[in-house]
């Protein structure tokens, strides 16, 4: 056995224990075929093993978006039932009708990408209440990371945005963000196994492709192993947001119906980063389930928000858009979720 196999088998291992999460449990992991998601199930099916856990309670789980050509996905198809019938582990597929996709792209005015990651995730959640899985397991890795922070730092991100893909968001899981991809497909080829390659992946049209091929590239080449300095910066950014959280979970909002709301110098008497803060978590809680242009509640824009973080704010405000309407008075400052 490969030495880059036995590196990611340990690290794995230790990131669980890490983060006092049980490999003894039920998880569902996503499962594409590509190389990424190939090294994760085979390496949680070889930690199953080691621990003597039965292979019953790791499930892989795959969508069939039909958006390329049906050739192509009769191919990976087969390579995704090839590697789990070899790695022991049950595979459950599903498919999304031909066409119905680019349909609900063209009419919501999104972006094919967009909606098919939607579906997918739609169907892994669905997967986790029917069958009570305890985790989803996603591959991101740490090319994936440093794209994402790259990516956030020139849309303007907020602070919690910059710190990337978080290890762990609920039941959602990723073990190996640390890693770079190159060391995912080592671990395959020493351990003699194949994956399929989507052709979606060479479209430059995508932004994260573009980045992939051109930008990426040339940021390795001026700052060598930047992966691991973008990642010890993410760490330190989640730590901050903890921090921040904590001091932002002083300033109680009531929350109504529709509504919420707080006693206006309370508000303004906390550090404009900590309002900045309870207003996203509070705009997040209050547009749960709505979906914005581009996404769901921080997508609300920073400019929107910004009236409500100066220094000297004004005695009233009315601030409409993005769902929402936000005003300030004499006595408190109310948000209000517009359907």
């Amino acid at each position: 056995m490969g030495s880059t196999s036995n590196r990611l088998k340990e690290g794995v291992r230790r990131w669980y224990g890490s983060r006092q999460l049980s490999l003894d449990s039920r998880q569902l992991v996503a499962f594409s075929g590509g190389a990424d998601s190939t090294a994760l199930l085979f390496i949680l099916s070889e930690l199953y093993r080691m621990a003597g856990l039965p292979l019953s309670q790791l499930k892989a789980a795959y969508l069939n978006h039909n958006i390329r050509s049906s050739a192509e996905l009769e191919n990976e198809i087969a390579m995704l039932k090839k590697n789990t019938e070899k790695f022991g582990v049950e595979l459950i597929i599903a498919s999304v009708s031909e066409g119905e996709l680019d349909e609900r792209a063209r009419n919501e005015k999104r972006s094919l990408e967009d909606v098919a990651r939607e579906a997918r995730y739609d169907f892994f959640e669905r997967l986790i209440r029917e069958e009570d899985f305890d985790y989803l397991v996603l591959a991101h890795h740490g090319n994936d990371q440093a794209e994402t922070m790259v990516t956030r730092y020139f849309q303007g991100s907020g602070f919690s945005g910059l710190g990337g893909i978080r290890p762990v968001q609920g039941k959602r899981i990723r073990p190996l963000l640390s890693y770079p991809k190159a060391e995912l497909v080592a671990c395959l080829e020493e351990e003699n196994i194949t994956w399929s390659e989507d052709s979606t992946n060479g479209d430059n049209q995508i932004l994260r492709n573009d980045l992939r091929s051109s930008l990426m590239p040339r940021i390795e080449k001026t700052f060598p192993g930047y992966e691991r300095s973008l990642n010890q910066l993410s760490e330190k950014i989640f730590r901050y947001e903890e921090c921040l959280a904590e001091m932002g979970d002083r300033l109680p909002w009531v929350f109504e119906a529709d509504h919420c709301h707080m006693d206006r110098e309370l508000f303004l008497g906390a550090h404009p980063a900590i309002r900045e803060f309870s207003l996203y978590s509070a705009i997040d809680r209050l547009l749960q389930g709505i979906r914005l242009s581009g996404g769901k509640g921080r997508r609300v824009p920073y400019r929107f928000i910004r009236p409500l973080l100066e220094k000297e704010a004004p005695r009233t405000l009315n601030l409409q858009g993005h769902a929402l309407s936000i005003s300030l008075n004499q006595d408190k400052i109310v948000l209000k979720r517009r359907d």
